[in-house]
């Protein structure tokens, strides 16, 4: 299936979403701090809530990739575009911020506008690309009898698999044992069912069995067997959270239109 190209916004889009930023955070914040609104030419918010930190003007920091082999602050980078530098376009720019929050940005000088309200979702995609690693080891063990190995990989798979649709729920957590309590509370609302949702602790409990073979378990190794859908169907759920997130992906950098 070829998958189309998404369509540009339109051109008012840009000098929409200025204003609106300017509305709910920009302008008031400018008045907290002493400054005339229409001096504002470059913003960060730090949040997406009422009390978001805002950064205005000289305040703002942010990386700015131009030409092939430069980063610049953002000061740089407008000198270099006023003074017509033709080989040094901007690539990219990276505000500020810590990898976990959502934030919106926009420099009037550079013409340039980035946000995202979703970002542990690149960490979710990072998660769920390991995971599957990790599954097709699995698959693979479990057909050649390897059962100890294979444990320690579906174990991991349905781990990181868990941690990602964690992630795309907008929730984290330390620890194996938060991990599966989390997902036999969650795992119906990804469309589990109760055993698929209680995959991830029955391997938290039965990986030093086959791992290190030092203690005892319940789980024979027809029962691990019969684990193997129950964590494709968690690999399953996570492939849709993941996806259904991605077609109504709000993270965007880009030049601003004329109308700005």
């Amino acid at each position: 299936m070829v998958e189309s190209t998404p369509a540009a916004p339109p051109p008012e889009f840009f000098g929409n979403v200025i204003r609106e930023l300017r509305r709910h955070w920009v302008d008031a914040a400018a008045v907290r701090k002493g400054i005339d609104p229409a001096q504002v030419d470059r913003a960060l918010i730090i949040g997406v809530t009422g009390d978001a930190e805002i950064r205005l003007n000289e305040a703002v920091r942010a990386a700015v990739y131009v030409g092939d082999d430069r980063i610049v602050d953002l000061d740089r980078a407008f000198e270099l575009q006023a003074d017509g530098d033709d080989e040094m376009p901007i690539r990219g720019l990276v505000p500020d911020v810590p990898p976990d929050e959502p934030f919106s940005f926009f420099d009037l000088r550079l013409g340039y506008l980035s946000f995202d309200f979703q970002p542990r979702r690149q960490w979710a995609k990072r998660h769920l690309t390991i995971a599957e690693q990790f599954w097709h080891a699995a698959q693979d063990l479990v057909m050649r009898g390897g059962l100890g190995a294979a444990c320690e990989n579906m174990f991991a798979a349905a781990e990181l698999a868990t941690m990602a649709l964690m992630e795309v729920s907008h929730n984290a957590g330390w620890g194996h044992s938060r991990r599966s309590e989390w997902l036999r509370a969650n795992g119906r609302v990804h469309g589990l069912t109760e055993e698929e949702a209680a995959t991830l602790g029955v391997l938290y409990g039965a990986r030093n069995v086959y791992r290190y073979g030092d203690t005892t378990s319940g789980i024979t190794p027809v029962a691990l067997v019969e684990l193997v859908p129950h964590v494709s169907a968690l690999l399953a759920a996570t492939r849709t959270a993941v996806k259904s997130g991605d077609e109504s992906d709000r993270s965007m950098g880009m030049s601003l239109a004329s109308d700005c």
